[in-house]
């Protein structure tokens, strides 16, 4: 994501973020269901994070307000 085809490290741009939410799914499952896989579904609710980030978003946006 950050580097170049030859590995090197690549200087992020002053107007890009970028955020990662490790751990999460697509969406919120069951804490006791394993579906089709090995492992049991994150139950964590990834919904308070997205709205926190839309809102930094928009004020980026609009205002002029970014968090480093």
């Amino acid at each position: 994501m950050h580097t170049d085809t030859q590995g090197q490290d690549l200087t992020d741009p002053e107007n890009v973020r970028f955020y990662l939410l490790s751990g999460l799914a697509h969406g919120v499952g069951e804490i006791n269901d394993k579906g089709d896989g090995q492992q049991y579904t994150n139950p964590v609710a990834p919904y308070a994070a997205h709205r926190a980030l839309l809102v930094a978003l928009d004020e980026w946006v609009t205002k002029g307000y970014f968090s480093s």
